[in-house]
């Protein structure tokens, strides 16, 4: 039986930055082996619940520009990634193209070291894609998007484990602005989890 998420008031919302975000950090939607220790080494299919909140994810996104959708190679974040992408365009009217990167594959928590710095080399992919006024959207794993927001931050890998305001879930998407010596994150986001009230956290 195919689960439905119950109806949401839309929250995904702009930052105060005047061009609004141009980067959408999304965290694929659930698995079978979703809260599993080392959950991240096995390639795992969305669920019933993970497609459910691919399909809110995409519906949140709707309306916001995107020019490309990176992801990790894992089949979950791939397909959460091509449900976003799924009938779209970018702004200058071609197919919403869906690139995979070997950088954002999750990996064990004793890892996290290798991970950071994995991370920070796709960092410089990101920032010419802003360069170029680029809307991107993210769909990685709990650890690679944390260590991707802390290497936008400019924090070092002990200022990234020590931020305790990013816990990224199954389906949720953080909308930043990055600009060229500075990043934005108003912690807002798109909450596609069934047992999380709707709105703003």
């Amino acid at each position: 039986m195919r689960y439905t998420l119950p109806h949401r008031t839309p929250c995904l919302v702009t930052n105060s930055a005047a061009a609004g975000p141009n980067l959408y950090l999304i965290h694929h939607g659930q698995t079978s082996a979703s809260g599993m220790h080392c959950n991240g080494l096995q390639d795992q299919q969305l669920d019933d619940i993970g497609q459910a909140e691919a399909q809110v994810l995409a519906q949140e996104l709707a309306t916001r520009a995107l020019d490309r959708i990176y992801c990790s190679p894992q089949l979950c974040a791939r397909q959460t990634a091509q449900a976003i992408a799924q009938d779209r365009r970018d702004t200058a009217g071609v197919a919403l193209q869906v690139l995979v990167r070997q950088e954002l594959t999750a990996v064990d928590r004793t890892d996290l070291v290798e991970v950071y710095h994995r991370v920070g080399r796709f960092t410089r992919e990101l920032r010419r894609e802003f360069d170029l006024g680029h809307r991107v959207a993210v769909v990685g794993h709990h650890w690679s998007n944390r260590m991707l927001r802390g290497a936008l931050l400019g924090a070092t890998l002990e200022a990234t484990l020590a931020m305790s305001d990013y816990q990224p879930a199954n389906g949720s998407c953080r909308a930043l602005w990055c600009g060229p010596h500075e990043l934005k994150d108003p912690a807002v986001w798109c909450d596609a989890r069934p047992d999380q009230p709707p709105g703003i956290s």
